[in-house]
């Protein structure tokens, strides 16, 4: 249990700490370990079993009396972690376009991709971690080859801590063919999650 579990928290960590260049190929990943981890997976299913997606959906992205688009994260823990999960399968399966997604809702951010991680990913993997009793990252990162990195913002002169690890370089075939290897195993695990959740 703990080694898939290890292994769903590592990918949200490289979807964390990515590029948004290569973010769906990370979030897919997420999602793939995800799938692969039949606790989480149960745990996900109870969540969206109370769960009334147009409803939280019709609350959480929504416009301000500007006619600027928002996101406003549920309250409760259970609404959190469906609510991500269904937002991240919409993106998955092309429902929604990701790069519009962040752009319109976090897009009044410095760095809109950065703004979606920290109002919806981080907020999912800390609510798994806590349902399976994993302390958080700055307790772990000694044992993980993480690095921590204080990254400076030229333009506005201003600094924040960033996280790398295991940096690997491919060529432009290897990301290719990695991408669609990775597509094909991805979209196979989560007709097995569907299938599972009864969805």
């Amino acid at each position: 249990m703990e080694n898939n579990i290890d292994n769903f928290l590592k990918s949200c960590d490289e979807l964390i700490n990515c590029k948004f260049l290569v973010a769906e190929y990370k979030l897919q990943k997420m999602l793939q370990e995800l799938a692969n981890t039949q606790e989480i997976c149960t745990l996900i299913g109870e969540c969206l079993e109370a769960f009334n997606r147009d409803r939280e959906f019709s609350k959480s992205f929504v416009q301000d009396g500007n006619g600027e688009f928002m996101f406003l994260l549920p309250d409760e823990e259970y609404k959190i972690l469906a609510l991500v999960f269904c937002t991240l399968m919409d993106i998955d399966a092309k429902k929604i376009d990701f790069t519009d997604f962040v752009k319109r809702f976090f897009g009044n951010s410095e760095n809109p991709y950065q703004e979606f991680v920290k109002e919806m990913i981080l907020p999912f993997k800390k609510l798994i971690e806590e349902a399976f009793g994993y302390s958080s990252p700055k307790e772990e990162n000694s044992d993980n080859n993480i690095e921590e990195i204080t990254v400076k913002d030229i333009e506005s002169n201003t600094t924040h801590i960033e996280y790398e690890y295991e940096l690997l370089q491919y060529t432009k075939d290897e990301y290719i063919k990695l991408m669609s290897e990775q597509n094909y195993e991805t979209q196979l695990a989560l007709v097995e999650l569907y299938e599972s959740l009864g969805v």
